[in-house]
């Protein structure tokens, strides 16, 4: 049997530990014409299973006879993509209705807008739009859009500039935007964009630790491998609930064990394991700190377990009002968590490890 972990970033791993209580949710308000969700935004740090949730959703709105789905790149022509892909995807019947649009030539290869001249690129794509959307509203079809990895852009302004208009006018439409905090928080704060304020955040939790365990058990056993139970124990602690540190100790225990699975068989693994979980993910994630970042989050390495806001004080001679913008944007962005009143943890597993290893205050 082959591997069924996949620690690769953004594909759809074999195993994945579904959300099924959020997925479920998210579609129920998607099919809900005066849903706050019509518009959402997917939130959370680099590996923390974005794409799969996505791809979740999507599968179980496909499921619906009157859904169109899609996945648009987030670079490139974005308003030229959701066209195309809506003629795509459309029955032969309306594919017939969009081709007797006035002034427009649609293909499967291709789209020819003939509007006068004068008028702005921007304008046709809004005016072709809202003639096939009315067209699909007529039939009951809504089109839900999901792109992945956003990044604030020309294209994807230009794009959520006339999807508001869309919606403003009650057209059947949905968008789904996943990305990381910095991301989307630079998206929602845009002069241009600012109705994504009100768009609500759909953001994704650490994995439960007894859903983590199970799965581990499942998939090793169904690949004839036997864990014992100090070893399911030392892998489900070891992963965090991380989605991708899921997925990649679960990789390296299958590649580098046989039949029975031992703790010191975690043991092994652990030196290799943290030192592809720091280069892979926790680089990325770091280099977005600020200098202050950084010391907070030195900082808090230097203990064992939560850190208290008034050692922060006394260690970086800051003020405390001070310090509580970056415990905002280290929580934000899901670096850190408040473990009880007045102290903060890291929520990724061995980031305390990385943060000693690898961090310096330039």
């Amino acid at each position: 049997m082959n591997n069924p972990f996949n620690p690769s970033f953004g594909k759809v791993p074999p195993i994945y530990i579904d959300r099924s209580q959020q997925i479920d949710e998210l579609v129920i308000e998607l099919k809900n014409p005066d849903s706050p969700y019509q518009t959402s935004l997917i939130y959370g740090q680099r590996g923390c299973g974005k794409t799969s949730f996505m791809s979740a959703v999507c599968q179980e709105v496909e499921k619906e006879n009157n859904f169109i789905v899609l996945n648009i790149p987030s670079s490139g022509n974005i308003l030229l993509s959701y066209v195309q892909g809506i003629y795509n995807k459309t029955e032969k019947n309306i594919k017939k209705a969009f081709d007797s649009l006035d002034e427009v030539s649609l293909s499967l290869f291709g789209i020819q807008i003939e509007y006068n001249k004068k008028e702005r690129e921007q304008i046709n794509y809004q005016l072709l739009l809202e003639k096939m959307l009315q067209n699909l509203d007529e039939k009951n079809i809504t089109v839900l859009a999901v792109i992945d990895e956003v990044k604030a852009s020309s294209e994807l302004r230009n794009f959520i500039s006339i999807y508001q208009i869309l919606l403003q006018q009650n057209l059947p439409v949905r968008l789904l935007l996943a990305g990381l905090p910095q991301n989307i928080s630079e998206l929602q704060n845009d002069n241009q964009l600012t109705f994504l304020l009100r768009a609500p955040r759909i953001t994704l939790e650490a994995l439960d630790s007894s859903t983590v365990r199970f799965n581990y058990k499942k998939a090793f056993e169904n690949g004839g491998k036997i864990p014992d139970e100090k070893a399911l124990d030392r892998m489900t602690k070891a992963c965090g609930g991380y989605a991708y540190a899921f997925q990649l100790l679960g990789w390296l225990i299958w590649k580098n064990t046989e039949k029975f699975i031992s703790e010191k068989d975690i043991d092994l693994i652990l030196d290799e394991y943290k030192m592809l979980l720091f280069r892979n993910a926790y680089i990325k994630i770091s280099e977005s700190f600020s200098q202050m970042d950084r010391l907070f989050v030195i900082c808090m390495a230097k203990n064992k377990g939560p850190t208290s806001m008034k050692s922060l004080v006394e260690q970086t001679g800051k003020t405390n009002a001070y310090l509580s913008n970056y415990r905002a944007r280290l929580l934000d962005s899901q670096v850190i968590k408040q473990t009880s009143y007045g102290y903060v943890g890291f929520v990724l597993p061995f980031f305390r490890d990385f943060v000693r290893e690898r961090i310096d205050i330039e």
